[in-house]
């Protein structure tokens, strides 16, 4: 599932892309904890990188792209989000 957001959001040129987990459901039906880890190889074998918002705020200021570089028009056209079967 994170795989194809992460795609999405490398198709569409988006900053970054936040897959969200819960420890204790992660855990749960993971308990070797894999899952974060095929993920993280996953992104790294697609050029992506990880930071802190607070060092993407850093990054951004310093480069002068701005700390709020948000467009909303910019991804109003992505694909709708899979729905379950």
């Amino acid at each position: 599932m994170h795989r194809y957001f992460i795609d999405k959001a490398i198709a569409l040129g988006m900053e970054y892309s936040t897959p969200i987990w819960h420890p204790w459901s992660l855990h749960k039906f993971d308990p070797q904890m894999r899952m974060p880890r095929l993920l993280f190889d996953y992104v790294r074998s697609r050029g992506g990188d990880f930071e802190t918002f607070a060092a993407l705020r850093a990054r951004r200021a310093k480069s002068g792209t701005g700390v709020s570089a948000r467009q909303p028009d910019k991804y109003r056209a992505a694909a709708p989000v899979p729905q379950a079967k």
